[in-house]
């Protein structure tokens, strides 16, 4: 287990584990990081926030539709049915919104991999 200089390792699972758990269980960095404020600003934070950031990423992909975080929502974000166009630039991802296809020159959205998630199936 990695051992860091600010001891922050010392409760915890290690950061590629942990991160795989909170995934599983459906939370994101964001919920750690209010569950754990402190343990978020560590090294160990920084580990994990960077290990969720490469899970997140082998599960996202071109084609697939995904929602903005409520912390990264702006006003009417939640009508948007937004897909991912590319994954090329990693960490950043390019979508498009299936409502405003039909514009001559459709906007493309550009968000962070860890300020959206999958969209869940209804």
């Amino acid at each position: 287990m990695k051992e860091y200089t600010d001891n922050s390792h010392v409760w915890m699972a290690p950061a590629e584990e942990y991160a795989e758990t909170l995934l599983k269980q459906g939370f994101d960095f964001m919920d750690f990081s209010e569950r754990y404020p402190n343990l978020a600003k560590s090294e160990y934070g920084r580990d994990l926030r960077h290990e969720l950031k490469k899970l997140a990423l082998n599960t996202i992909k071109a084609g697939d539709i995904v929602e903005f975080l409520p912390a990264f929502q702006d006003a009417g974000d939640e009508s948007f049915t937004f897909i991912v166009k590319d994954t090329a630039n990693y960490p950043r991802i390019s979508m498009i919104a299936i409502e405003q296809s039909g514009m001559p020159f459709q906007p493309i959205y550009t968000a962070t991999i860890d300020m959206i998630k999958l969209k869940e199936k209804e």
